[in-house]
């Protein structure tokens, strides 16, 4: 039975996935093979799909929006039997390409939904042949690029895995989570603030599925060597999320902190000697919408810190930051970025720095200050620089 039974199904269960498929989505979709098996995740079926491909209309036709080496499904035994609703416990994704672009006019690729047409009577629901009883989802060594030329934003995602397993379908349920990135690049407007930075996140969450609210309980996100635990909740109401979570930094080590600095994570950052201490939390509160932000904080603090590479001669040392970034919730134009100290001495060179900024979208009202004085050529001192690189010249300012 276990030769036979996925030859008797097969035929029957890829028509339906195609129906189900085309009745979905208007974009192309394409796969070179489907496999149905009992052996592979038995005493259920497993229904494998290679090299499935999802490319773009329109404007977007040349877009392969998804590239998947192969999808895995796990169908209930008995369900493919009785014929009546196919129940997908598990699904498994393995090694996806996934591009998401947006125009600078706000339309995506990703917006392939057939148009609904109005309707003179009232809609029936259409029973699906598939029914989801998901208990496990897993996305293995994934690759994801999202393009939006609206913000403008780049971000690039590669080596991502992912787990998320728990009873999805009942009303409440504990989720267990697991996220990790090899390698994310984010450039925002020009400025890239991430080079392959690591990502893992673990979490635990506590699902009310019915009424769509989500609680957190232990996590932890780590980037790079920076961590950070989250408390509290997120829920979904209507089109909107209501969010009401603190966060902070469990571990103090100014070295923590240093490692999302790009360029000196990117420089033999596990040689770097360091030391100083780190202070940084804050909260989300209210409803975040398309055209309202919910009241945030951020505190960062950083005392007696400095930093040196160990076969360079000199230290940047006398590292002080106190910054706080707040809003008390409604649009961006209500952010306060308040720097009351920032100091730091490259060498033996000080740049000292203060700065409050209010109003920064409709009319940016700035007070600050930044002074200081260094030479170029004397940066080779304290930061490794590459094989025949030089600089030269002398900054000095007071602004």
């Amino acid at each position: 039975l276990a030769f036979l039974l996925p030859f008797i199904f097969k035929g029957k269960i890829i028509e339906m996935a195609k129906n189900e498929i085309n009745k979905s989505i208007t974009a192309k979709v394409d796969f070179s093979d489907v496999g149905l098996s009992l052996f592979r995740s038995f005493p259920d079926f497993s229904l494998r799909i290679s090299n499935l491909t999802v490319v773009g209309v329109k404007e977007f036709e040349k877009d392969t929006l998804a590239n998947i080496e192969n999808l895995e499904l796990t169908l209930d035994l008995m369900s493919v039997i009785s014929g009546s609703n196919y129940e997908i416990k598990k699904i498994n994704i393995i090694e996806p390409d996934i591009f998401v672009r947006v125009l600078k006019d706000g339309r995506t690729n990703y917006d392939i939904a057939p148009a609904e047409e109005e309707a003179t009577t009232p809609a029936v629901a259409e029973e699906t042949p598939f029914k989801l009883t998901l208990k496990h989802v897993e996305i293995k060594d994934g690759t994801i690029v999202y393009d939006d030329a609206s913000l403008p934003t780049r971000a690039v995602l590669n080596g991502l895995n992912h787990t998320l397993s728990g009873n999805m379908v009942g009303d409440f349920t504990t989720l267990k989570t697991s996220t990790s990135i090899e390698k994310f690049d984010l450039d925002y407007d020009g400025i890239r603030y991430f080079t392959n930075a690591t990502v893992n996140y673990i979490a635990d969450i506590d699902a009310d599925l019915k009424n769509e609210v989500y609680t957190l309980r232990e996590n932890e996100l780590k980037l790079n060597e920076l961590f950070l635990t989250f408390a509290g909740m997120f829920a979904f109401v209507g089109e909107d999320y209501n969010l009401d979570f603190t966060f902070n930094a469990p571990k103090t080590d100014f070295k923590n902190f240093l490692s999302v600095v790009p360029a000196i994570y990117a420089k033999d950052f596990a040689s770097v000697q360091t030391k100083g201490n780190l202070k940084l939390d804050g909260f989300v509160k209210g409803l975040y919408t398309e055209t309202s932000l919910p009241a945030f904080k951020v505190n960062l603090a950083v005392s007696d810190a400095m930093f040196r590479y160990p076969e360079l001669p000199k230290a940047v040392t006398n590292i002080r930051i106190n910054t706080e970034i707040s809003n008390p919730g409604g649009t961006e134009d209500n952010t306060i970025i308040g720097i009351s100290a920032f100091h730091l001495e490259l060498g033996s060179d000080p740049i000292d720095m203060k700065m409050l900024i209010k109003t920064p979208v409709s009319d940016p009202d700035i007070d600050g200050m930044i002074k200081g004085n260094f030479n170029l050529a004397g940066v080779s001192d304290f930061y490794p620089l590459e094989e025949n690189e030089k600089m030269s010249g002398i900054f000095d300012f007071d602004i």
